[in-house]
C-alpha cells in the first residue's frame, strides 16, 4: 500500500515539474519571439518539414473521417427522414471538431514526436550544452521555429482537413443517400443533391464555429510544439532517454488536447 502511495506521490511530482518546465519554456519563447525575423529561413523550413511532409496523410485520415462520419450519421437521418440535415451536420463537426482535432493528433504522432527525438538527441550527445557555450540561446535557436512552424501549419492544416473532410461526407451523401441519378459526376456542380449538400453546410457554419476551429488550431500547434521541446531539451541516460522523451511527447500532448479541446468546447458554447 505504502509502495503504491509512493508511486502516484512520484508520478504526480513528476507531473508537476514537467508543466513547471514546460511553462517556463513557453515564456522563454514568447519573450524571443521578438527575434523572430533573425529564425525566418529556419522557421520556413521547420513548416515544410512538419506541414507539407504531412500533407498527405492529413489529406487521407481527413477524407476518411468525414466519409465515416457521414456513413453512421446518415443511417441515423434516414431513419427519420432527415438526410438533408446531413451537409450542415458533417461541416460543422469537422470545422469545429474533427478537422482540429484530426490534425493535431496527425501532427503529434508525426511531428512532435520527431521534433522531441531531434532535440534529445542533441541534448544527450551535449550539443545543447555546445550552444550555450557560444552563447546561442537554445530556446531562440531550436525552440522558436519550430514552435512557430507548428502553429502556423496546425492552423493551415486544420483548415484544409475540415474542406477535405467535408467533401468526403458530400462523398457518401452522393453515393449512400442521394436519389438524384442525373450526374454520373460526383462532384459536379449541376446535380441537385451538390447543391442541396453544399447549401446545408454553408448555411450551418457560423462565424464562431470557424473561430472556435481555428483557435483550437492555434493552441494545440503550441501545445505540441512546446511539449515535445520541453521532453527533448529534458532528456537524459542516452539512446534510452530519446525513447522516453518521445513515448511522452506523444502521450502528453494527445492527454492535454483532449482535455483542452473540451475546456475550448465549452467556452464556445457558452458564447454562442
Amino acid at each position: 500500500m505504502l509502495k503504491a502511495l509512493e508511486n502516484i506521490g512520484r508520478i504526480i511530482i513528476g507531473i508537476v515539474q514537467f508543466a513547471g518546465e514546460a511553462v517556463v519554456l513557453l515564456g522563454a519563447t514568447i519573450r524571443s519571439s521578438i527575434l523572430f525575423f533573425s529564425r525566418l529561413g529556419e522557421c520556413i523550413n521547420q513548416m515544410y518539414l512538419v506541414g507539407v511532409q504531412s500533407l498527405p496523410v492529413t489529406l487521407i485520415f481527413s477524407m476518411f473521417s468525414g466519409m465515416i462520419l457521414a456513413l453512421q450519421i446518415g443511417i441515423e437521418f434516414e431513419k427519420f427522414d432527415q438526410i438533408a440535415l446531413l451537409g450542415s451536420t458533417v461541416a460543422s463537426a469537422m470545422t469545429k471538431e474533427w478537422g482540429p482535432m484530426m490534425t493535431a493528433i496527425i501532427l503529434t504522432a508525426r511531428a512532435g514526436s520527431a521534433m522531441a527525438a531531434e532535440l534529445s538527441v542533441m541534448k544527450v550527445s551535449e550539443e545543447i550544452d555546445a550552444l550555450e557555450v557560444m552563447s546561442i540561446n537554445p530556446t531562440r535557436y531550436l525552440v522558436l521555429p519550430r514552435v512557430v512552424a507548428m502553429i502556423f501549419m496546425c492552423i493551415c492544416l486544420s483548415i484544409l482537413s475540415s474542406f477535405i473532410g467535408t467533401c468526403g461526407g458530400y462523398l457518401v451523401f452522393k453515393m449512400q443517400f442521394s436519389t438524384d441519378p442525373s450526374s454520373l459526376w460526383i462532384l459536379s456542380d449541376d446535380s441537385p443533391s451538390f447543391h442541396q449538400y453544399f447549401a446545408s453546410a454553408t448555411s450551418a457554419l457560423d462565424t464562431i464555429d470557424l473561430y472556435s476551429g481555428l483557435v483550437k488550431s492555434a493552441v494545440f500547434g503550441l501545445v505540441i510544439a512546446i511539449i515535445a521541446c520541453a521532453r527533448g531539451l529534458l532528456a537524459t541516460k542516452g539512446a534510452a532517454g530519446v525513447g522516453v522523451a518521445v513515448r511522452e511527447t506523444v502521450v502528453n500532448a494527445l492527454i492535454v488536447i483532449i482535455v483542452l479541446n473540451y475546456i475550448i468546447s465549452s467556452l464556445f458554447v457558452m458564447m454562442e
